[in-house]
């Protein structure tokens, strides 16, 4: 099976969602997982520690120590962690290959801009503003969007080089 980063956001401590993102993590064996915020999850909750979470406009008590912004290397690309409540991809140092991950408004989002970023929002496995709950999967090779609770990938884009 190919490497594997998963991504979630927004599982606002909800059991459905946290379900899917620990099913998620079964089924793919990512070598971490993040999460764009909005987690509220306290620090006993075993699911917190499988996280590398950034502070989203929700996570003012139980996760208030995290950071607002994350930079993580991802199969060689610069990536940019955050909720975007308070920061967006405008306020970042970008080029063609890297790319901007965020949360907060439930909706996945999964683009290639026209400066070579790539633009990714996972949506929400518990809140979702869209048709159904889903996460996303960065692979060596592609990005994935996959839809819940049933797993099937719903559109990909291309990982150039």
């Amino acid at each position: 099976m190919e490497r594997c980063i998963l991504i979630t956001s927004d599982i606002h401590n909800d059991s459905i969602g946290k379900s899917y993102v620990e099913q998620a993590i079964d089924l793919f064996n990512p070598i971490f997982t993040l999460s764009a915020g909005d987690q509220v999850l306290d620090s006993y909750d075993p699911l917190f520690d499988k996280l590398i979470s950034v502070r989203g406009n929700s996570d003012y008590f139980s996760s208030s120590s995290l950071p607002l912004v994350r930079e993580i290397d991802i199969f060689s690309h610069k990536a940019i962690l955050t909720h975007s409540h308070s920061y967006s991809l405008y306020d970042f140092t970008l080029g063609s290959g890297d790319m901007f991950i965020y949360g907060h408004t439930h909706v996945p989002h999964l683009e290639r801009d026209r400066n070579g970023i790539y633009i990714l929002n996972p949506g929400s496995p518990s809140r979702p503003r869209y048709k159904y709950p889903t996460i996303m999967l960065i692979k060596e090779s592609e990005i994935v969007l996959y839809r819940l609770p049933d797993f099937k990938a719903v559109k990909k884009l291309s990982l150039n080089p």
